[in-house]
């Protein structure tokens, strides 16, 4: 192992898990902040998938390679988990917290000081944790909370302990790396609710990643089908004058035009109220037209920056492509 800077560890922390070898070993993590009790669990473990269990053969949590499932043994049901998307349960759950990586995007929102920069509260040093070459690394915490100390492992970067976070506290009390780990043991058949970032809407058979490149060519198909990059209007606009004082002159022009497009089945249920479906209510400042065809309702909302005949030629001109569209074959 080579010296380092804490960006560079940042690095491993972010994008080591393609390095990680399938492990197992036991995790005591503090759930209770207002307690210094651990709880113990058995974690088994390869790359972003993981399964935690408690000493009891209980499952708290498994992460799948699309989506995880929190169980809640606080609640009657406890043996229906929720279902999460991949990387939520983090914010749920302070077990997935230590096991999920932290991500780029946590250095630039909510002022994460667990994974943006941060004075080192002394130098970084080279030691070692269950028989694995490790960092120790201790940071000054924001707001007068104290100081905190990792123990990061120097090849991976995955967090092997954590002290002195009133949110976070854990260590790796065994871990050792073993044969690979069986797929199913990252799955769940059994039932299961539906939580932020699930994927109920998706056949669990079909590739996550297939299903949106398959949306996204169909949503390019209809705009291209449409022409919408071909339109044109004239818009009318509103010019402003500040004068500077000798003889400077600032003039602004500005002039808006946009409208927005519902496609939807006939059959589907239709609010009269909302004017635009699925977007709720109709915008402040925009004039809402409707018409059906043979297969579709369509909904158009366009700004009133438009003058009254230029926003009929353009709702004239869409309703005739749109009618066009619907003899062909669906996008």
């Amino acid at each position: 192992m080579t010296d380092a800077q804490w960006l560079e560890i940042l690095v491993r922390m972010v994008a080591g898990e393609a390095s990680e070898e399938p492990t197992e070993g036991v995790l005591a993590v503090r759930l209770d902040e207002e307690s210094e009790e651990l709880t113990r669990f058995r974690v088994r473990k390869h790359g972003h998938r993981w399964r935690l269990d408690d000493e009891s053969g209980r499952p708290w949590s498994i992460q799948g390679d699309q989506v995880g499932y929190l169980f809640h043994h606080d609640e009657v049901d406890d043996s229906v988990p929720q279902q999460v998307g991949r990387g939520f349960g983090a914010m749920h759950a302070p077990f997935d917290a230590v096991l999920a990586r932290p991500r780029p995007v946590d250095w630039l929102i909510a002022g994460d000081w667990r994974h943006g920069p941060a004075d080192l509260a002394a130098p970084l040093r080279r030691t070692t944790y269950l028989g694995r070459e490790a960092w120790d690394v201790r940071l000054v915490v924001p707001e007068g909370v104290g100081e905190v100390q990792y123990v990061v492992d120097g090849t991976d970067g995955r967090l092997l302990a954590c002290e002195g976070s009133y949110e976070l506290s854990f260590r790796w009390e065994e871990l050792a790396v073993v044969d690979p780990h069986p797929p199913e043991l990252f799955a769940w058949d059994g039932p299961y609710g539906t939580g932020p970032g699930g994927v109920d809407c998706v056949d669990p058979a079909e590739d996550v990643a297939a299903v949106v490149a398959r949306n996204r060519e169909a949503t390019a198909t209809l705009v291209a089908d449409l022409g919408l990059d071909a339109l044109s209007v004239t818009s009318a606009g509103t010019a402003e004058a500040y004068v500077a004082g000798d003889g400077v002159v600032s003039l602004h022009w500005n002039a808006s035009a946009w409208l927005s497009v519902l496609r939807a089945p006939l059959e589907a249920e239709d609010d009269e109220d909302a004017g635009g479906g699925d977007e709720g209510p109709p915008t402040r400042g925009t004039v809402v037209t409707g018409w059906t065809d043979d297969r579709w309702r369509w909904t158009v909302q366009v700004g009133d920056d438009l003058q009254d005949p230029e926003r009929e030629r353009l709702v004239a001109e869409l309703k005739a492509r749109t009618r066009a569209l619907s003899t062909t074959s669906d996008p």
